[in-house]
């Protein structure tokens, strides 16, 4: 199987978890936000491409198109697309054993392009 969508707007990297006032620790808004976003547009593509959640192996590729050069850890990025993908494309997250990544400056229109592919086989 093979899916490619786009998620508009800022990419978000993952966040480190925030301690709260009461000793509670919590994932900041905006993490969490864009990880829902990326599984918004994902299950959007699944209607289309007739992608299921699977338990095979996968690669994903990721094409992030930032609004600034400002400094973003694009791993940290990668983590919340797969954290957004998370029981959704895969069944776990761990199902991703190959991967790739690269960045451009697009500041009139932001956003993350992901393609996903099973892997005949086992992959890595």
């Amino acid at each position: 199987m093979r899916l490619a969508f786009t998620v508009p707007g800022l990419p978000r990297p993952k966040a480190r978890p925030r301690l709260g006032k009461h000793g509670n620790v919590y994932t900041p808004l905006t993490t969490v936000q864009f990880e829902r976003d990326v599984g918004v547009y994902a299950l959007a593509s699944f209607v289309r491409c007739g992608w299921r959640v699977t338990c095979e192996p996968c690669r994903i590729h990721l094409h992030v198109f930032l609004g600034s050069r400002r400094r973003v850890d694009l791993d940290n990025i990668a983590k919340s697309v797969l954290d957004g993908l998370n029981r959704l494309a895969v069944a776990d997250d761990s199902q991703f054993v190959e991967g790739s990544w690269k960045s451009e400056i697009d500041a009139n229109n932001p956003r993350v392009y992901i393609e996903l592919e099973t892997i005949d086989g086992g992959g890595a």
